[in-house]
């Protein structure tokens, strides 16, 4: 046992010594002689260095009264028992009430085992103390963990999530991401009213455990209410969270359908935000709830961003107003935008796509089209790009290798861009060249069976091409322009895998001029 002994008068300090080798116990006494000693001595031990403490009240000009507290606030965690030579009831009374846990005459001290025993009593009442503490403390954890659980999955609830913002709890790095993803499961009034209301329970049960599979330590899962959930991820950008929610989708679709536990199939619509971690809070759980109902509006089942949902708040303003063709309503719909786009989208969406649109349409003549169809063309050029308003802006100036999630966050483009074309006007052919103008030459399994598709896969042909050249030769933020001759010898090496071999054909006959 270690004690520790805070004593000034050099003759009590030999008194105590002898009182502690009464008890015949392996023991290690430390000597201190005044407050600031005694301050280091506890500040350089260990965490649990000593067993018990012995301090005269008076000091040299201190107290007791001075000295436990500021044992304390050093980390002293064990019992305290102050002696002294006055018998005052006032020093009684300030020993105890400064946290002394006993007191003791030093006439009682220094004779027989008395020190020891009341030594062992201090100490018993301490761990008795401590225990109890413990066990506060704990039961205190377990409430506040009920009162922010869900009760029925078994998530964090919307206490937590309030706690979360009020208090930052996540470990927030200001440098870095945070993604929120919103999920409502689809037509579950449905399941409730077909099926009864505990297997709409079931199924939230299920899909919270799912979620809890998917997620890591670092994310925090919230049923937001009903059958809403939260899952919010830190340190996440908007590529890999993206990545990561149409993979718990495709999850939920698939084993709802296949797993026992799982009472019926059910399908979930999500919406995804990401912003830098110092901007994180409600608003951004607002616009993750915005791009989910926007996944529920086309259609269910299918994740959305928050930038697609940023552009369709700007369609319906854009539908709010009376407006004429599809090119006015482009361009009416590119100066709402204008606030949320960065330098590179805007280039893309007016320069590069009005002169894609004219590589376009001398395509088109030069393989004998129509001029319905060339007028498509052209109009479906200028909005071919449509879709890169949903892509961050540093993506499509990344100098360095894209990784997979970031490939496939910028291939949604062309699926987003047809679906803004769509909502501006343009017909069923010139959405669908936009659609497809990513298409390689020899996957035509996207397209949709119509009499009409080998018209709708020409076009998206000719973009294709045109799309490629035109973006040779205007160059890229990481690289310099190429020529004309470059171009062509790029399009010709990928004839016949990315690109139609007539339409590269067509393109080396025409002039750089015409172009």
């Amino acid at each position: 046992m270690q004690i520790l002994v805070i004593e000034d008068d050099p003759d009590h300090r030999v008194l105590l010594w002898e009182a502690l080798q009464e008890g015949e116990r392996e023991i290690a006494v430390v000597f201190a002689d005044n407050v600031s000693c005694a301050k280091e001595i506890v500040l350089q031990s260990n965490d649990g260095a000593f067993h018990c403490i012995l301090s005269d009240f008076n000091l040299n000009g201190s107290t007791a009264t001075d000295l436990i507290p500021q044992l304390r606030e050093a980390g002293c965690d064990c019992p305290q028992i102050v002696i002294s030579s006055s018998g005052d009831q006032s020093v009684v009374i300030d020993s105890m009430r400064c946290g002394g846990m006993d007191f003791l005459p030093k006439t009682e001290a220094f004779v027989g085992e008395t020190l020891w025993k009341r030594i062992d009593v201090a100490r018993n009442k301490w761990e008795q103390d401590e225990a109890e503490r413990r066990r506060m403390d704990r039961r205190a954890r377990h409430l506040a963990q009920l009162a922010e659980t869900d009760h029925l999955t078994g998530l964090a609830n919307r206490r937590s999530l309030d706690r979360l913002f009020t208090e930052r709890r996540c470990i927030f790095d200001r440098r870095g991401y945070v993604s929120a993803i919103m999920l409502d499961v689809d037509h579950f009034k449905k399941i409730n009213d077909t099926h009864g209301h505990p297997v709409g329970d079931e199924v939230l049960r299920w899909l919270a455990a799912k979620i809890n599979d998917c997620i890591s330590p670092e994310d925090l899962a919230v049923r937001y209410g009903g059958e809403e959930m939260v899952v919010i991820r830190p340190f996440v950008e908007e590529a890999k969270a993206l990545d990561w929610t149409e993979t718990l989708r495709g999850l939920i679709d698939r084993d709802s359908s296949s797993d026992e536990a799982c009472p019926v199939h059910f399908t979930a619509s999500l919406g995804v935000v990401t912003c830098r971690s110092d901007e994180f809070g409600r608003r951004s759980l607002d616009l993750a709830d915005a791009a989910m109902y926007l996944a529920k509006t086309l259609g269910r089942n299918q994740v959305r961003t928050w930038r697609m949902a940023e552009v369709w708040a700007c369609l319906r303003d854009l539908h709010n107003h009376e407006r004429a063709d599809p090119e006015t309503a482009l361009y009416a719909l590119l100066e709402l935008m204008k606030s949320s786009l960065g330098t590179i989208q805007r280039k893309h969406l007016r320069e590069h796509s009005s002169a894609v649109a004219r590589i376009a349409m001398a395509l088109g003549r030069k393989l004998g089209l129509g001029e319905d169809c060339i007028e498509e063309l052209r109009i479906a050029g200028l909005c071919h790009d449509l879709g890169k308003a949903t892509v961050p802006e540093e993506l499509l100036a990344k100098p360095t290798t894209l990784s997979f999630e970031e490939r496939k966050l910028i291939s949604r483009h062309s699926e987003e861009g047809a679906l803004i074309a769509e909502r501006l006007g343009l017909s069923k052919h010139a959405s669908g060249y936009i659609r497809d103008h990513h298409t390689s030459f020899v996957d035509r399994g996207r397209l949709a069976e119509s009499e009409d598709s080998d018209v709708q896969l020409l076009g998206g042909r000719i973009l294709a091409v045109a799309d490629a050249y035109q973006t040779m030769i205007a160059g890229r933020p990481y690289r310099p322009p190429r020529s004309h001759d470059f171009a062509l010898k790029e399009l010709r090496a990928c004839a016949g895998r990315q690109f139609d071999p007539v339409i590269v054909g067509a393109m080396e006959s025409l002039l750089p001029e015409h172009l």
